[in-house]
């Protein structure tokens, strides 16, 4: 027994495995749980239908819809469809790329598409993925299924493993130091049950020389929470990586979008413009702010809390010293109420409110009278609040809240705030217009597959986002026999989780844990030439703490531990355990005293698209068919729209006949109510003939740059406001912009050539008045065309530059 204890005692991961026994439930379900178990499939069911109709309702599938939908088709290994009889025998061959993130539903359609396939037969199978590279367990994926397929094959298709080794990324200091950390990181063993994946060594193809500039990795240490602190030298190592290489890239990754706050605050103030996709929520930008008060404010005359944001907003900016004046009246009333009494302000308090109570009383006069993005924006513009915002950007997110809120629109208001809130939390800022390309900020999931000269890793220390406690929770595995799944019932409120439920949640936990290290390695390996890593643990009675259990810096314990000791024997100062953020004097923006709002360019508005409209109604009484013309002009116009945002390879002549109700309900709601057949007809024929003509395609192609259609653009020309509206622009391979108004009357005279000569002439003027409005964008070269569907017919010319008044 001694020698076999001794023996036991030397095999890896025997103990672990042994407790993991011990958590093992019961073999079977009680009946208690088998009727909760039997309960949750029937009502999931009924849910999968209620969402099949959503996905009905409006012509919308999710990917996981897709997936299902696909095996449908395909039938049974063993009762394959025709649809799968009929692939088998076209595809010859297959590349997946990224396969360590495939999910349970894609593999088994891979399975289902190379079902009979034999060795030799001609047909290949390639799959290419990164097992350490495999972070989107929150997608469903897998890694499980690349290490079985690797070592088992998928399916009945043998395959062979090319591992490659060379990294042609990082310089040879980066790689070094990855194979050192990692392989300690990392588990020693594989297992396919919890996505435990071992490390693998790479070489680097780059020799210390050829990126020089210091030391490759470098290790910041911290023996306090010093949020602000930290986010100051990550400013710092910014600023000297620029100076080092001023060409270069430097990216500050994080793991969750929380650990960015105070990161990008320190960048602003440094004057560090940088460039960030979804990363600070829009809820969280000031000019949204405001904007969200406002609306909250005019929609709720008693919302207390709005009104008094409203009135210490930059248009207005009164002092607290003045709102405290002001609201010293019992609780429950009104404040703007209180703004119609004679309150005794100061002087530019006085001043400030009588501005904005002007400006305020107008609004509720029209209060819903119009929709509620257009009042809430007119607002907005005669408080002032275009004036106060910093940047070009902060325009642009506003117009991503006025939009949102032209979507919600219910009768000029909202059915519920809950329903704003919910929405807003779920759009981000939009990147700086004036960002420094080579700063970029985002989460590390978002920089897998990029690669920066710089990579700065700060918040190691931190705790990752607590997890949450699902009310339903499933493990999936892979068998000889296919896919298998064990659903732990739903506990009763107030009841103990049962053994089933914490066994899988313990697996869940299990691969979190492996999958952090694989996220800290793709951090990691983004790095070219240098590596910055910058995290805090703290002391306790002159004994270094192990970092927080959950955080990325508890991986890196045992290759970083040295250089916070060594922090500590030189420091004196006593370690913070509570996090400490930078005290900034609040500044109050406002605008200046006695602002008012500029005076409007003295200009008449002309909308050139109803100017078109006309134009068309003209070409449709002297064809046929009239104001039935007219309407068939603007559903092709449409269609022609659809066509080019869907991709012109996915419509064929057989698509565009299935939407002859489709037209028909169209043309009803214009108001054609004779000859719809012979209208619905003219739309199907002017499709074809499009798709038919090699020119009507290369137009519509999504391919080209800048690619847009029913393109928007106003600008003041000859003291008039003129709002135009091109059918279709783009920039070709050579950089030439198009810009192509179509026209869709049908000439059924001998002479097309000067009908078409006749048209150019007609709308000449116009397409250039087009081309001199984009020419503001940029100095590109300009073509411009008409486009006749019904004839096939295409003329252009270049355009050019005149100054005409713009």
């Amino acid at each position: 027994m001694v020698e076999l204890t001794t023996l036991l005692s030397e095999q890896p991961d025997l103990q672990q495995a042994l407790s993991d026994i011990r958590h093992l439930p019961g073999p079977n379900y009680s009946a208690e749980q088998w009727q909760i178990v039997e309960a949750m499939c029937e009502l999931l069911l009924v849910a999968a239908g209620h969402l099949r109709v959503v996905f009905g309702s409006r012509g919308q599938v999710d990917f996981s819809e897709m997936q299902q939908s696909a095996l449908v088709a395909l039938g049974e290994e063993d009762n394959p469809t025709d649809l799968a009889l009929s692939l088998d025998y076209k595809i010859q061959h297959l590349l997946v790329d990224e396969f360590q993130d495939t999910s349970f539903g894609q593999y088994l359609l891979l399975q289902r598409l190379t079902a009979g396939w034999q060795r030799g037969d001609g047909r290949t199978l390639f799959l290419v993925g990164d097992p350490m590279q495999s972070i989107y367990r929150f997608r469903e994926a897998e890694v499980g299924l690349y290490l079985r397929a690797r070592h088992a094959g998928l399916g009945e298709v043998a395959l062979t493993p090319l591992t490659l080794s060379v990294n042609f990324r990082s310089k040879a200091g980066i790689v070094e130091w990855v194979n050192q950390s990692f392989a300690q990181i990392f588990p020693a063993q594989e297992d396919v049950t919890v996505g435990a994946v071992s490390y693998s060594d790479s070489v680097a193809f780059h020799d210390h020389t050829q990126y020089p500039n210091g030391a490759a990795v470098q290790i910041h240490p911290a023996l306090s929470h010093d949020i602000a602190g930290e986010a100051q030298q990550l400013v710092q190592i910014v600023e000297q990586a620029l100076q080092q290489n001023p060409a270069g890239s430097v990216a500050v990754l994080v793991r969750a979008r929380s650990h960015l706050v105070e990161v990008v605050a320190a960048l602003k103030r440094a004057g560090l413009h940088y460039r960030a996709i979804e990363i600070e929520a829009l809820g969280h930008r000031p000019v949204v702010q405001d904007l969200y008060a406002l609306t909250r404010a005019l929609l709720h005359p008693a919302d207390r809390v709005a009104w008094l944001a409203l009135l210490r907003a930059p248009w207005c900016g009164m002092s607290l010293a003045d709102l405290a004046i002001l609201t010293n009246a019992p609780r429950r009333s009104v404040v703007w109420s209180l703004m119609q009494d004679d309150v005794p302000l100061s002087s530019d308090g006085q001043v400030r409110m009588e501005r904005v109570r002007m400006v305020l009383a107008q609004a509720l006069a029209v209060r819903c009278r119009q929709r509620l993005r257009r009042w809430v924006e007119a607002v907005w513009i005669q408080l002032g609040g275009p004036a106060c915002v910093e940047s070009a950007t902060d325009l642009e997110d506003a117009e991503v809240f006025l939009e949102l809120l032209d979507r919600l629109d219910s009768a000029s208001g909202l059915d519920e705030l809950k329903q704003l809130n919910e929405s807003l939390s779920k759009l981000y800022a939009l990147p700086d217009i004036d960002a420094d390309e080579r700063i970029q900020v985002m989460t590390i999931h978002k920089s897998k597959g990029l690669e920066f000269d710089t990579v700065i890793l700060p918040g190691l220390g931190r705790k990752a986002p607590p997890g949450d406690s699902p009310m339903l929770v499933w493990q999936e595995r892979w068998s000889d026999g296919g896919s298998e799944l064990l659903l732990a019932p739903v506990r009763a409120t107030g009841d103990e989780h049962d053994a089933i439920y914490r066994y899988v949640q313990k697996i869940a936990a299990q691969k979190g844990e492996y999958e952090t290290g694989r996220v800290l390695y793709v951090a990691a390996t983004r790095a070219k030439r240098q590596l910055h890593l910058l995290g805090h643990t703290t002391i306790n009675e002159d004994e270094l703490r192990e970092p927080q259990k959950s955080s990325l810096l508890r991986l890196l314990w045992p290759v970083v531990e040295s250089s916070f000791s060594e922090l500590m024997s030189q420091s004196s100062q006593p370690a913070l355990d509570e996090p400490t953020v930078a005290l900034v004097a609040p500044t109050l923006r406002r605008l200046v005293y006695g602002w008012q709002l500029p005076q409007p360019v003295a200009a008449v508005a002309v909308d050139e698209k109803e100017a078109t409209t006309e134009d068309e109604l003209l070409d449709a009484d002297t064809s046929s068919g009239g104001e039935s013309a007219r309407h068939v002009g603007t559903v092709v116009h449409e269609m022609l729209q659809r066509i080019a945002s869907d991709g012109i390879e996915q419509w064929s002549s057989a698509r565009i006949e299935s939407l002859r109700r489709y037209h028909q309900s169209r043309l009803s709601q214009l108001g054609v109510v004779d000859d719809l057949d012979i209208a619905v007809q003219r739309i199907r024929h002017c499709l074809q003939q499009t798709l038919g003509d090699e020119r009507g395609r290369w137009l519509l192609d999504n391919t080209h740059q800048e690619s847009r259609c029913e393109y928007a653009l106003s600008g003041v020309m000859n003291n008039q406001v003129v709002k135009s509206v091109i059918d279709r622009t783009f920039v070709d391979a050579d950089g030439k912009r198009f810009i192509v108004d179509y026209k869709t009357s049908n000439y059924e005279g001998d002479d097309v050539e000067g009908f078409v000569v006749n048209e150019v002439k007609r709308y000449r003027p116009q397409l250039e008045r087009y081309a001199r409005m984009m020419s503001l964008e940029n100095d590109r070269s300009i073509e411009l065309g008409l486009y006749f569907p019904m004839l096939q017919r295409w003329h252009s010319w270049d355009y050019e530059s005149i100054d005409d008044g713009f």
